[in-house]
């Protein structure tokens, strides 16, 4: 069993549950017919996606930002690149840090 990233999304609420997920894929996939066997990666893989495709359309969110299939393995180099250099993590945590005091400070936060 591997585990496979097939998207990340960024809304304004939670999107559908694991259950409702797992359940999705199994309709995909046939309800049963594979109930024994090993699945396919690249079939699992296909249902995953348009499974995630049927459901997010039945959100009540917003979800203006989506990387999906290729986009979220882009996604997921680009983190590992950037978590991967010291510099560049501590560049950016300290970036970070910066907007957060400024808009706490604007806002009134921590007063």
């Amino acid at each position: 069993m591997h585990n496979h990233l097939i998207g990340a999304v960024f809304s304004n609420g939670e999107i559908f549950s694991n259950l409702r997920f797992t359940q999705g894929m199994y309709d995909v996939l046939g309800a049963g017919k594979h109930t024994h066997d090993l699945l396919e990666r690249g079939a699992a893989l296909s249902a995953a996606l348009e499974t995630y495709q049927t459901l997010i359309q039945q959100e009540p969110v917003t979800h203006d930002t989506a990387f999906i299939g290729p986009e979220a393995d882009a996604l997921r180099a680009e983190v590992t690149t950037l978590y991967s250099n010291k510099q560049q993590s501590g560049e950016l945590l300290q970036t970070l840090d910066e907007a957060t005091r400024a808009y706490a400070k604007q806002y009134g936060a921590g007063k």
